[in-house]
């Protein structure tokens, strides 16, 4: 294999969550806004199985085609993504 596929979470600047100094746990997260990928994709597919794997149930606040798409939409502050990583 060529790593393993992981996911951040991107945090638009000024969010509540951002600024926390403890790690995150997985009840912080619980019923969040988020950016997601369009549903129907892989990459949806993948994260919704992950954070259902996590117990985590989730708002999502719009969809993008693409990590580039998320992490934009993050930064104009619409809500936080969790992006997929390779490690």
């Amino acid at each position: 294999p060529l790593g393993r596929l992981g996911m951040a979470l991107h945090l638009p600047p000024g969010h509540a969550l951002a600024g926390r100094r403890a790690p995150l746990r997985a009840k912080d997260l619980e019923g969040l806004a988020v950016v997601a990928y369009e549903k129907g994709s892989e990459a949806r597919r993948y994260a919704d199985q992950a954070l259902a794997k996590a117990g985590l149930a989730v708002q999502v606040a719009a969809e993008a085609s693409s990590a580039a798409a998320m992490r934009a939409l993050v930064r104009a502050g619409v809500a936080p993504a969790f992006v997929p990583w390779l490690n």
